[in-house]
Parts: structure tokens; C-alpha cells; sequence
């Protein structure tokens, strides 16, 4: 996945797209992101949050099993 938004990141995140994964990007854990980057992943459907939003729903999800 890479840790630079404009190259490794940015790429993974359309190529699941493309292949209908719901994409989940945490923005504070890639580094290089800039708002217009964010625009554009947003308007291809992918879910922007901060970790610690992201951890909050992690923790409310039901146990598999």
C-alpha cells in the first residue's frame, strides 16, 4: 500500500475501487495528503476519517463467530 498519498497509496485506493471494495482511507496515518487528493478519492466513494474514528467503529463492531 505505500505510505506517500500522491504514489502508493492513491493507486491501491483506485485499483479497490475499481474492483468494488468499500475503501476506508485513514487520512493521519498516510503521509503527502493534500486536499484536493482527498476530494478526489471522496467523489469515487471512499470513506475518509482520522484513526481515532476509525478505531471508535473497530471497537463497536460485533464479534464474528
Amino acid at each position: 500500500m505505500g505510505c506517500n498519498f500522491p504514489n502508493c497509496p492513491r493507486t491501491t485506493i483506485y485499483e479497490a475501487s475499481e474492483r468494488d471494495f468499500k475503501v476506508v482511507m485513514v487520512e493521519d496515518a498516510v503521509s503527502g495528503v493534500y486536499g484536493k487528493g482527498i476530494d478526489e478519492i471522496k467523489n469515487i466513494g471512499v470513506k475518509v476519517c482520522a484513526t481515532n474514528e476509525f478505531m471508535q467503529v473497530l471497537g463497536n463492531m460485533p464479534p464474528k463467530g
